[in-house]
């Protein structure tokens, strides 16, 4: 058999096939443009299942942050559960006020200790009251141990009564199947637990009503009901098994694209910041935030048709008492032909940059870088008394920064 199949809907195909990549976009703080594999493989911790059914994202840490993911989309699935469990003890209740005798006394108050304990469970959970770490990895298998000991208990406090092989049956099946679709856990973990929990069940049950047929005990007719009680576990498990990998497979179907469509955006932002950084460093800072906004406001209020305009905005206004600096470096030309292209580059930006500082220092405004040329002016956009000062002490450090 191949180990990639087709299939109808090929831009989901990775998530179905046995072993297979998908690329998405380059993780937050890696440069745009670069791309990763994600890699969906069939194989898992759950080696009873078939090969196809034991999907796990490659590399691990995406398998990891995937179970964070799982884990708080079924969180809420948890608190059905616990009502599940609640709706279990109010039906022993009822059941037992119908009819009441002294007997079921016992049964009501365990049930009630069992619904208090439910109600508890379900506020903790629903308020986020329990630590991260508890709720995580010690209530789902405190619900577990909860719903199995008010199904034992049920069948222990009646054990005068006549029992028969399919006594709860139906509410262990049920249970079995709902922890696949409710409980926060892997595979593996909901098949040992729901194994145990039937196979204690069965046990049980088997030993009680032998114990309770002693003298006329149908070998027999009690195997079958145990045999077909197992069948009714096992089908249970089978379909909770189906349900809980097609959750998966839908899950993990939602994870890449919530996962590539955050990507994206995050790209998108990094590259608007890029863009804002080139801008500034062409245009002051004032400017370049106006013209920005300018840009927002009319992607704002654009409604589909392109606006016709005669002119572009043009961001020029007059300002008073302010010193410009122009200065240009001597014998550039030759200095160019001298060098390559490169070192000129990598020589241009190491002069700017000690420009820029300067500027910083002695309160000036750059204006415009082209070629050799530097433009700054001092004023701007702070008004300053001694702007001219300013810029001539600014001309001789540049002048000793070249030199």
């Amino acid at each position: 058999m191949p180990r990639n199949r087709a299939f109808s809907e090929p831009e989901y195909s990775a998530e179905y096939s046995a072993d297979c990549s998908v690329t998405l976009p380059s993780d937050p703080g890696h440069a745009v443009g670069r791309s990763h594999e994600v890699t969906v493989r069939s194989q898992g911790c759950c080696l009873c299942l078939p090969r196809f059914m034991r999907l796990t994202f490659a590399p691990e840490s995406l398998e990891n942050l995937y179970q964070t993911y799982f884990r708080r989309q079924r969180h809420e699935t948890l608190l059905v559960l616990v009502v599940f469990a609640a709706l279990f003890d109010s039906y022993i209740i009822v059941m037992c006020a119908v009819v009441y005798t002294g007997e079921k006394l016992a049964s009501v108050v365990v049930a009630s200790l069992g619904l208090a304990s439910d109600i508890l469970l379900y506020v903790l959970c629903r308020y986020g009251l329990l630590p991260d770490r508890i709720s995580r990895r010690v209530v789902p298998y405190a619900l577990w141990v909860l719903i199995a000991a008010q199904i034992f208990c049920y069948l222990g406090l009646n054990y005068a009564r006549f029992h028969q092989a399919s006594d709860t049956v139906g509410w262990q099946a049920f249970f079995s199947f709902s922890f696949f679709l409710t409980l926060p856990l892997r595979l593996t973990p909901i098949v040992l637990i729901t194994s145990v929990s039937c196979g204690v069940h069965t046990l049980v049950l088997g030993v009680t009503i032998a114990q309770q047929q002693q003298e006329d005990i149908q070998g027999a007719a009690l195997g079958r009901q145990l045999l077909a009680n197992i069948v009714i576990y096992v089908c249970a498990i089978t379909v909770g098994v189906m349900s809980y990998y097609m959750a998966d497979r839908k899950h993990r179907k939602a994870f890449l694209e919530a996962r590539q469509s955050l990507e994206v955006k995050l790209n998108l932002e990094e590259q608007s910041q890029q863009q804002e950084r080139l801008l500034l460093s062409i245009l002051p800072k004032h400017i370049a935030d106006e013209m920005l906004q300018d840009m927002k406001k009319k992607e704002a209020s654009q409604t589909g048709q392109k606006e016709m305009q005669q002119f572009n905005t043009m961001y020029m206004y007059r300002h008073e008492n302010v010193s410009i600096l122009f200065a240009d470096i001597v014998g550039f030309t030759q200095l160019s032909s001298s060098c390559s292209a490169h070192e000129l580059v990598k020589l241009l930006n190491e002069l700017f940059a000690r420009f820029d500082k300067l500027a910083a220092k002695y309160h000036q405004l750059r204006i415009k870088i082209l070629g050799d040329c530097y433009y700054c002016i001092c004023g701007l956009p702070d008004y300053r008394e001694d702007h001219a000062a300013c810029s001539i002490m600014m001309g001789l450090a540049m002048v000793e920064a070249i030199s």
